[in-house]
């Protein structure tokens, strides 16, 4: 039924909770076999539906662009939208530009007003960078792609999604 719903609510697993695992296998199943953009709510806390302040995990890929494009209807009618960039590399010219410009452009032209904020972090991790500047900037809402590395990978080394899933703060909207 997932891949007929415009977008798919689920909530974290609580990890005090029997039956964490399946939780979590059906999370990962739903993020990555749907092909449709996955809400998660964090099990603790309350959550209101209108989103005041948004932050879009951006890195560049094809994952995040896909979260962004989903999470337009919910970004359209936010006070405040930072695409976060957290230690961008240097590029060549041929993209024009700080790195997440291009995006706040796009955004523009469905009457978003997002502004670029860089984050230069050698020393922390990117997803404690990304939960530091939520924690920061009050924000109630993160629109982040889904695994950008082999879930292989993410399970052995640990990943940004993987952390960010299990130490939520906010509402993560993702797409894979």
């Amino acid at each position: 039924f997932a891949r007929h719903a415009d977008l798919i609510f689920v909530g974290q697993p609580n990890p005090n909770e029997k039956g964490k695992a399946f939780q979590e296998n059906l999370l990962e199943a739903v993020l990555l076999n749907t092909g449709r953009p996955v809400y998660v709510v964090p099990y603790i806390g309350r959550y209101e539906a209108k989103v005041r302040k948004a932050v879009i995990a951006w890195d560049g890929s094809k994952k995040a662009v896909r979260a962004v494009n989903y999470a337009i209807p919910m970004l359209q009618a936010r006070k405040e939208v930072a695409v976060l960039v957290v230690n961008p590399k240097k590029r060549s010219g041929e993209f024009g530009g700080q790195q997440g410009e291009n995006l706040v452009d796009h955004l523009e032209r469905y009457g978003i007003n997002a502004k670029v904020a860089t984050v230069v972090s050698p020393d922390l991790s990117v997803d404690t960078t990304i939960q530091n500047y939520i924690s920061d900037s009050g924000a109630d809402l993160l629109v982040m792609g889904a695994f950008g590395h082999s879930r292989l990978r993410e399970k052995a080394f640990g990943g940004v999604t993987d952390s960010i899933l299990h130490q939520m703060i906010v509402p993560v909207l993702m797409s894979e």
